[in-house]
């Protein structure tokens, strides 16, 4: 890391296109992921730091708060400090966790949507009842009166 360029909160925000007040929000507030060196004004930060101020950034433009963001970044550092092989098992692990949950949501709409077929088809059984009935109705009304004072 000693040979790693270090990077003032202006180069930090010069490349990724952000204010330096959003870099010293994101510093502040997730200051245990982001690696530095040195104190106040002088603090500088890894180019490796980046990609986190990358990663909190795009976690906020889909609207995850703080929190969230702190989990994810947890996780990652977990990640990264697993062996290659770990890393790999971890992945698939999540990879599954995520194939299960889609696969849940699919059987899930799968019922929404036979739910939805029964309805569309009793609405059809009672339209075409209520179509049946009106043009009853309607041959009753132009029949002539005597058919229809005795009921014929």
């Amino acid at each position: 890391m000693s040979q790693e360029k270090l990077l003032s909160v202006s180069d930090v925000s010069r490349v990724l296109g952000l204010e330096e007040t959003t870099i010293l929000f994101y510093r502040n507030k997730f200051e245990r992921f982001i690696p530095t060196v040195g104190s106040g004004p002088k603090r500088r930060f890894y180019e490796n730091s980046l990609d986190i101020f990358r990663f909190i950034q795009h976690a906020f433009e889909k609207d995850l708060n703080v929190i969230q963001i702190e989990a994810a970044l947890s996780g990652r550092s977990k990640i990264n400090q697993m062996n290659p092989l770990q890393q790999q098992k971890a992945l698939l692990a999540s990879a599954s966790t995520v194939f299960k949950q889609v696969q849940d949501v699919m059987q899930e709409m799968l019922h929404v949507m036979e739910e939805m077929n029964r309805y569309r088809e009793h609405f059809e059984r009672r339209e075409k009842e209520l179509v049946a009935r009106i043009e009853q109705l309607e041959r009753q009304v132009k029949a002539p009166f005597w058919k229809r004072w005795f009921g014929l």
